[in-house]
């Protein structure tokens, strides 16, 4: 009993210093983000079930589109007199027509790192955005694709850092496992902040996804 009883301090003990390695600030900023992700995983769902009934409807009678959709990381440099980075997470359902064209609504999560103090960027803002994509395949052939294209949206919740952005990209994909389709992308975004004392900033991103077509 005495042996168990020590074995329960040294866990408790363990699950302290842990407790305090992970401060009570970054426990409160991981439930914000994940109260946040919920809220866009309710919008993506019902995204997905209307573009999806959608497409199939259409390609029962017509078969010149079908459900297709994209997923993907950004890592944006925005340019200024205070350049700050970008991190973003994109899902973005929709549907291509058999001429190539693809158009999608794009949900991103945007966390901007902000130069702070000290030469490091230790100040965070996150943010979803939602918007809408129209891509063009210029390279259809049976082992690769390649998508031009062009994207604007907005912020969906009030925040510090609600902006509106465009931006126009080329992706490029090997297609060797079925329908999910792997891809590279660089591109150029424009970020126009409602924060007056943000100004409209221009940067340059490169990104890695999958097409789901």
């Amino acid at each position: 009993m005495i042996k168990l009883q020590g074995r329960l301090s040294s866990v408790a003990l363990f699950f302290d210093k842990v407790l305090f390695f992970f401060n009570l600030r970054t426990n409160r900023m991981f439930i914000l983000i994940v109260l946040r992700m919920k809220r866009i995983l309710t919008v993506l769902l019902g995204l997905f079930l209307g573009i999806g009934m959608f497409a199939q409807s259409e390609a029962s009678s017509q078969k010149k589109l079908w459900f297709s959709s994209s997923v993907e990381t950004r890592f944006l440099d925005l340019y200024g007199e205070s350049p700050c980075h970008s991190i973003d997470f994109s899902v973005a359902p929709g549907c291509t027509f058999a001429n190539g064209l693809s158009l999608r609504l794009p949900l991103e999560f945007n966390v901007f790192l902000l130069p702070g103090e000290l030469p490091v960027y230790n100040t965070y803002r996150d943010t979803p955005t939602l918007g809408l994509n129209a891509g063009y395949n210029l390279l259809d052939t049976d082992k690769w694709r390649m998508e031009l294209n062009l994207t604007g949206g907005l912020t969906l919740e009030e925040s510090d850092m609600d902006h509106y952005y465009a931006d126009l990209g080329l992706r490029f994909g090997g297609k060797a496992y079925g329908k999910a389709v792997p891809y590279l992308s660089i591109g150029t975004r424009y970020c126009a902040f409602q924060n007056r004392g943000m100004q409209p900033r221009l940067g340059l991103y490169f990104s890695f996804g999958v097409w789901l077509l």
